[in-house]
């Protein structure tokens, strides 16, 4: 019987996989923990060899889950990959690819291709809040928890996807403390005080 806990970490590149890089490394000291990371885009290359393919996952790793609506997801992330790619990222064609296509399919699933397509060249990016993918990949995963920082999209998502789910959730805020959208989790970690009462306020 296999009674650990499961924490499952979403994160972004650049500042926010190095907070959560930080809090694994302590957390995988602890043998009743288990531990799965949700690298996203820039920051899977850069813990991947760090930790095992056992507990570092990009979005290609479940595209399985998505097979019903695969040709939509490949036909849509290959219609925004222009605008998106960078060779110089090191990020693989096909992974760009199921990023954007499950982004887009499930704003075309909330709003119609037209008023999604409205939205994306408005926003862009910023217009993907896929939480109806991030509830898929929880309910395969069925942690415990669910940690990830003040980004946006697939970040903020998570944490809306372990509310819905009832999975306590915890975003660990950087230092700035005027943040869109709103912290949704359940529970904040914050830097320091100076954060806490810009938050307050």
């Amino acid at each position: 019987m296999n009674d650990k806990k499961k924490i499952f970490f979403v994160t972004y590149g650049g500042g926010h996989v190095n907070i959560i890089d930080l809090v694994v490394e302590e957390l995988l000291k602890n043998n009743n923990i288990k531990v799965k990371i949700l690298a996203l885009t820039t920051a899977y290359n850069s813990i991947i060899d760090k930790y095992s393919e056992a507990i570092v996952k990009s979005v290609l790793d479940y595209s399985f889950l998505f097979e019903d609506i695969q040709d939509e997801v490949h036909k849509y992330g290959t219609l925004l990959l222009n605008d998106n790619y960078n060779e110089k990222s090191k990020i693989s064609k096909e992974e760009i690819i199921i990023y954007l296509g499950l982004s887009f399919f499930y704003l075309v699933d909330d709003f119609g291709y037209d008023k999604a397509i409205k939205l994306y060249n408005t926003k862009k990016r910023q217009a993907f809040l896929p939480t109806k993918v991030l509830e898929k990949i929880l309910k395969h995963e069925k942690p415990d928890l669910v940690v990830a920082t003040s980004s946006p999209r697939f970040e903020y998502a998570a944490i809306l996807a372990g509310n819905i789910l009832n999975i306590q959730t915890i975003q660990i805020l950087d230092l700035f403390d005027q943040l869109y959208p709103l912290p949704a989790a359940k529970h904040l970690v914050v830097m320091n005080e100076s954060v806490k009462k810009g938050l307050i306020n």
